[in-house]
């Protein structure tokens, strides 16, 4: 009866230490970031210091951290933004994929979305980005649900989410 109470209680306590919990909350900055490319496209916007509406970019952030060194690493982002004056405020609504690349594999998003709004866009707008990444390599089976909040051209920006099991 001894033994078997025992070997419950290893049980027990290696299921405790070795289980992964079903999400893991982290939080991260993206580091320095610039511009790789930058075309505009269109008329330029009233009450802008930029060259046309429509802008199309890759940024690459080299040295991303996070609390989770799992997500850690290289990210290069390519987006496309239209720009519009709505009611003085101006707003950019923005369509990027991004891919995080590290030793264990990526963390990619297609399709993704963020705004960028305030009176001085193009210089100091904020930028608001929530999405999902998707892990492969040894994140296989793994997602990264963020939100990126920063001031353009103003490094790191802050990014808190979670790490969960895919759907």
């Amino acid at each position: 009866m001894r033994r078997v109470g025992v070997a419950v209680v290893a049980l027990i306590l290696v299921s405790a230490c070795s289980s992964d919990p079903a999400s893991i909350d982290v939080t991260g900055e993206t580091g320095y970031c610039g511009s790789a490319s930058a075309e505009f496209a269109g008329e330029p916007l009233t009450g802008t210091n930029l060259p046309g509406r429509f802008v199309e970019a890759v940024v690459e952030c080299p040295d991303s951290r996070f609390s989770d060194d799992r997500l850690s690493g290289a990210v290069r982002t390519a987006f496309r933004c239209e720009y519009s004056n709505q009611d003085g405020q101006i707003v950019a609504d923005c369509v990027s994929s991004s891919v995080v690349t590290n030793d264990g594999g990526t963390w990619r998003e297609d399709d993704g979305t963020f705004t960028i709004t305030g009176t001085d866009i193009g210089v100091q707008g904020v930028v608001l980005q929530e999405g999902v990444r998707v892990g492969t390599g040894d994140y296989e089976g793994l997602q990264f649900t963020y939100r990126i909040e920063g001031v353009e051209h103003t490094y790191p920006w802050t990014i808190t989410g979670t790490i969960e099991p895919t759907d």
